[in-house]
């Protein structure tokens, strides 16, 4: 019984470090510029996430997407480590778009 609880309790103080971790690894990744922009930062927090696993990554980005402080970040983070389902495309970020000349699209340009 005490190792049960003893179980619980550390895998539930395990979520909250991730749960922390996420956070501050979050912070620590520059928004979504050119001047900005720094790889480093975004690949320490994927692979935290990675370890999580797929479910509780998700379940973080998804708790952190309702502070709009980190729509960049998380929008960034979910590309690197999700693959769109089969058979679909992930939508391009609304962020801005490329303009095409010459009846061009971005299918033309792959």
């Amino acid at each position: 019984m005490k190792f049960r609880w003893g179980l619980i309790v550390g895998l539930s103080f395990c979520g909250l470090l991730y749960s922390n971790q996420v956070e501050s690894l979050l912070t620590n990744c520059p928004q979504y510029n050119f001047e900005q922009y720094r790889v480093i930062p975004y690949i320490q927090a994927a692979m935290v996430l990675q370890e999580m696993g797929s479910r509780e990554a998700l379940d973080s980005l998804y708790k952190y997407s309702d502070d709009s402080k980190y729509l960049y970040q998380i929008m960034v983070l979910a590309r690197m480590l999700f693959e769109a389902e089969p058979g679909k495309d992930f939508r391009r970020p609304l962020i801005g778009g490329a303009v095409f000349i010459g009846d061009t699209d971005y299918d033309d340009w792959h």
